[in-house]
């Protein structure tokens, strides 16, 4: 990790006070955190790699006493998917779903809330909408599709019963899971029906594949009937680029 800024606090409130960036564009942002003393310290690291398209931010706070300086607060959480901020994947998701990709918008639109805050302080001044548009997309997903819903263009008839992200060393990516008549022991004839299903997904969901680097599957032998329940399946990785 690597410093990247700082900010030397003289609280004007003896409990919530503000900090922030309105400058930033689509990113500014607003800190909203306790004076809990006159003056404060707050650090905020980020990767020195700058490409690496998952980022975490790591947030130190210290608060002056009569006996010194002390550190009162650290947290880590997610700053960026796929290399964009919480805002940017949010018009990337809006994009999307004007585009009636609504499948597509909906994983776009979880991956802006699960970094939504940088730390515990911070408030995005653009994302407000955020939450209400992801709700819209799996609404509009839901009432579009009826899952499981068949794969046309492929012999056995594969249905796609649930759609989520995956996350590997270059990002978060979808992955799609469905069952399949072929025998999942035999490995290679569950690729040979997958690059099949590869050819038209896209038709299925579109956008799916569009601007992604990576597809992930999983081929169930059958339709798992709860969260817990088991079933014989092989996953996949498709490198679309």
């Amino acid at each position: 990790m690597i410093f990247t800024t700082e900010y030397y606090i003289v609280n004007k409130h003896r409990s919530t006070d503000t900090i922030g960036n309105a400058s930033a564009g689509i990113n500014s942002y607003k800190m909203i955190y306790n004076g809990i003393t006159h003056e404060m310290y707050m650090a905020l690291f980020l990767p020195k790699d700058k490409n690496l398209p998952n980022q975490e931010m790591i947030t130190a706070l210290y608060a002056k006493y009569d006996y010194g300086w002390k550190l009162t607060s650290v947290n880590v959480n997610t700053y960026k998917i796929n290399g964009k901020t919480a805002p940017e994947l949010y018009e990337l998701g809006k994009k999307k779903y004007n585009k009636q990709h609504f499948a597509d918008a909906r994983l776009t639109l979880e991956l802006a809330l699960q970094c939504t805050a940088p730390n515990d302080y911070w408030h995005y001044e653009h994302d407000t909408d955020a939450g209400k548009l992801f709700q819209d997309a799996a609404e509009a997903t839901v009432k579009q599709y009826r899952f499981p819903v068949v794969i046309d263009g492929v012999a056995g008839e594969p249905r796609v019963f649930r759609i989520g992200n995956q996350k590997n060393s270059h990002g978060w990516f979808p992955v799609i899971y469905y069952t399949t008549k072929v025998n999942i022991a035999d490995t290679n004839a569950v690729k040979s029906e997958n690059v099949q299903i590869g050819k038209v997904i896209d038709k299925l969901l579109p956008g799916i594949t569009e601007d992604k680097d990576y597809i992930f599957y999983s081929a169930c032998s059958k339709l798992p009937l709860g969260a817990a329940t088991r079933v014989e399946h092989f996953d996949m990785t498709d490198k679309l680029r």
